[in-house]
């Protein structure tokens, strides 16, 4: 199996091709690329039966490569390579194609076999379903059935055992036949001998439908749908066809629609107003993101709660809501919020009025935390004298606003460290220190490590923890 790997740093592209158990899979890296438009020149002049290619890149980034590929090598298989936190890119990539993806910081030794197994694995199971791909099912005849236990288990293999007519769509995705004799409780039947672990779509009439048609959705609806239809006690669900393909087939402007919702999550508005709160979730609601995308716009928005006075409550909301399967359960634990919110600030013993013009200190913050201001600037802006400014700040926030303003400037450099592989100036800027050696040194009193030791400490975790 003739491999292409693309990447346009050369020594990420070198550690990579050294690292990787070629032979021990069968395959070989027959080339290296350092953009889209060199691979796709390589792949005009050379076979190749699998592409393993970054995401950002100059020139032709990998997204726009996929774009080419899908027209012109329709039948090479992607997999992505990729920083751990790249979601929004991952899930665009998944959705033009992509049979996997690997993060950056998997690869450490004791991985390589599982990530290099796993895409060959990947790679037999499209070309079986490729083979399939023309075979006209009826929807009305059969469920979907989707794993939402934990993964890696032999359970998401449990339709094979129980019906021997069951395909597999994607990894836990399975449509079963309904029996003939009941064809209407079948859904419930199958989930039942499935067990808590599955979720099963039934079809209320006849539709017609391509077994590959039948895959993109299926896939499709799990990432966007399957999060938002799902309920914490329901497991058992029936549809109409026509509406769920169209649902699961729809193509969201995922980028516009993140960009405004997340704006709307990091405007504490909806801690306080109830319509304002009812208003963003039926927006979320209907923009369908993918269920990874929602989750981490709410994350985002739990991190920023970690320093504005429920610290502790929010803090320790972040792993559930990370395993979060359906967004009934995200509502229950934002209701959950906004009630510990209400009773830290609402009923603090100053005015609405004060506590809007905190709650709008905390938001000019955020906003402006690349950028050198004061506490006098901030107060001039929420129109609040300097001295009672900063003791209803400090009344409501728990720490001086001076205080407050370098946690979330640590808060965001050490996102930064986490999430991108940017020079230690560049981190210091974005927040808010000019001087990188004063940045370092205020970063060490802070975590106890310079900048680049908590970076390197950081990936080192994240590799030996991370799920193949």
């Amino acid at each position: 199996m003739n491999v292409l790997v693309v990447d346009d740093e050369k020594l990420v592209r070198a550690g990579f091709i050294a690292l990787m158990p070629w032979d021990k899979f069968g395959m070989k890296v027959a080339g290296e690329a350092a953009n889209g438009e060199k691979a796709l020149e390589f792949l005009s002049a050379n076979p190749v039966d699998l592409v393993i290619t970054d995401l950002a890149m100059p020139v032709l980034s990998g997204l726009e490569l996929m774009h080419v590929m899908k027209e012109r090598h329709p039948d090479i298989p992607v997999v992505v390579l990729t920083f751990h936190q790249d979601f929004e890119l991952v899930q665009e990539a998944l959705r033009l194609g992509a049979i996997d993806y690997i993060a950056k910081v998997e690869l450490e030794k004791e991985q390589l076999e599982q990530v290099l197994g796993r895409i060959k694995a990947r790679i037999g199971k499209e070309r079986q379903r490729g083979g399939m791909a023309q075979v006209s099912l009826s929807l009305e005849t059969l469920a979907i059935a989707y794993y939402i236990g934990k993964r890696g288990g032999k359970a998401a293999e449990r339709p094979a055992h129980m019906v021997a007519e069951a395909q597999e769509l994607d990894d836990g995705v399975w449509y079963v036949p309904l029996p003939e004799y009941n064809k209407e409780g079948g859904a419930v039947s199958i989930q039942q001998a499935l067990g808590r672990e599955w979720t099963v779509l039934g079809f209320e009439r006849p539709c017609g439908i391509e077994r590959d048609r039948l895959g993109k959705a299926a896939r499709r609806f799990r990432e966007t749908g399957l999060f938002y239809l799902s309920e914490p006690e329901r497991r058992v669900y029936r549809v109409d066809p026509e509406a769920w393909l169209a649902e699961a087939m729809a193509e969201p402007e995922t980028v516009a629609l993140q960009s405004s919702l997340q704006r709307s999550w990091t405007d504490w508005r909806w801690l306080r107003d109830d319509e304002a709160y009812a208003k963003l979730l039926r927006e979320t609601e209907d923009a369908r993101l993918p269920a990874i995308q929602t989750r981490d716009m709410l994350l985002s928005s739990l991190r920023e709660l970690r320093t504005f006075g429920v610290a502790g409550e929010a803090a320790g909301l972040e792993p559930d809501l990370e395993r979060m399967t359906d967004w009934s359960g995200c509502v229950d634990m934002l209701d959950g919020i906004r009630r510990r919110y209400q009773a830290a600030f609402l009923h603090s013993g100053y005015s609405s009025e004060v506590v809007e013009s905190v709650a709008k200190a905390i938001r000019y913050v955020e906003e402006h935390l690349e950028e050198d201001f004061s506490l006098v600037d901030v107060a001039v802006a929420v129109n609040l004298s300097r001295s009672y400014f900063s003791q209803c700040f400090r009344d409501m926030v728990g720490k001086p606003f001076v205080e407050y303003v370098r946690a979330a400037r640590m808060e965001r450099a050490k996102r930064l460290l986490e999430s991108t592989d940017k020079p230690i100036y560049w981190v210091a800027e974005r927040s808010g220190y000019a001087d990188e050696k004063y940045f370092s040194k205020v970063f060490r009193s802070q975590y106890g490590l310079l900048p680049r030791e908590y970076r390197s400490r950081y990936i080192g975790t994240s590799g030996e923890t991370s799920s193949p």
